[in-house]
């Protein structure tokens, strides 16, 4: 696995900070920087349009500076909760907002190109309304949240991967019934019986099923036409004929089972010998497949 580089900057410094870093580095900073580092933070990422920004704490000031006076990349990092509206950044495609702001719809209409949203709203409800702004979206991960308000044609309609992370089961069969979802990933949803509303989605490719220790069937698997890869982790309440439909499921590349009990695996993995799928992926490339 790639190693991520991540730089935290403290003023005052000059070019000689960002010799050995990565094109792709993240730099990030807590405190406002002065005038002239700002400047050469913002020289560094518009030379390398594959970097990441993260600013934090008292530093989160600072975005609107950087818009007009600097440069702003694709992909930034906030602090959601010292935010409530922007000025518009028409140049990010790629935001995570870690807490809640204030107006979650207010803020995402600063970023009308929204191609991918990651959050952790740390028990903050999340309100699907405010999706409704970024109509460009392909991408969103949901994390430590629960669900209010809309459903399906509150979702943007380019949505193509989902991830939802301990988050509430309140909900959850709306988020499902997505057209064109191609790739998810469910994760410690609390009380989530029935994913049955993926029935017949005949454009999901990538599924994870993971902690969903009340679900209580996997026969929706069946019905997966195009799906080629499956990673099941934690689901010990399953037996191995609870399991078996996974053996009926044509066209799979990729499998990793973990249905509790080293045997049931095995028995698994005896009729279908599959290489395990990589680690879920948020930021996925489709376009091909």
């Amino acid at each position: 696995m790639k190693r991520f580089c991540v730089r935290d900057l403290h003023g005052p410094f000059d070019a000689r900070t960002f010799a050995a870093l990565a094109s792709d580095a993240r730099i990030q900073w807590r405190e406002p920087l002065a005038a002239p580092d700002l400047a050469r933070a913002g020289a560094w990422l518009q030379a390398h349009p594959d970097a990441s920004l993260r600013l934090y704490g008292s530093a989160c000031a600072q975005l609107e500076t950087m818009a007009a006076e600097s440069f702003v990349p694709t992909r930034v990092w906030l602090d959601g909760p010292r935010f409530d509206e922007l000025s518009a950044l028409p140049g990010v495609l790629d935001l995570t907002l870690e807490g809640a702001p204030a107006g979650l719809g207010k803020l995402l209409a600063a970023f009308p190109v929204l191609e991918t949203l990651e959050t952790d709203f740390r028990g903050a409800p999340f309100e699907l309304e405010a999706l409704a702004n970024v109509p460009k979206l392909r991408r969103l991960s949901l994390a430590r949240t629960s669900l209010r308000g809309g459903g399906p044609r509150q979702l943007p309609p380019a949505l193509a991967i989902l991830e939802l992370r301990d988050v509430g089961a309140d909900g959850i069969d709306e988020m499902l019934c997505v057209e064109g979802l191609r790739a998810l990933r469910l994760c410690g949803i609390a009380r989530l019986r029935s994913i049955d509303a993926l029935t017949s989605r005949g454009d999901l490719r990538i599924l994870a099923l993971e902690s969903l220790t009340h679900l209580e069937s996997l026969r929706v698997l069946a019905s997966l036409p195009r799906l080629e890869s499956l990673d099941i982790a934690g689901l010990w309440q399953f037996s191995l004929a609870d399991a078996a439909v996974v053996t009926s499921i044509e066209g799979l590349r990729h499998l990793a089972i973990d249905i509790g009990g080293r045997r049931k695996n095995v028995e698994i993995y005896k009729k279908v010998p599959l290489p395990k799928p990589p680690p879920f992926d948020l930021r996925y490339d489709l376009t091909t497949s």
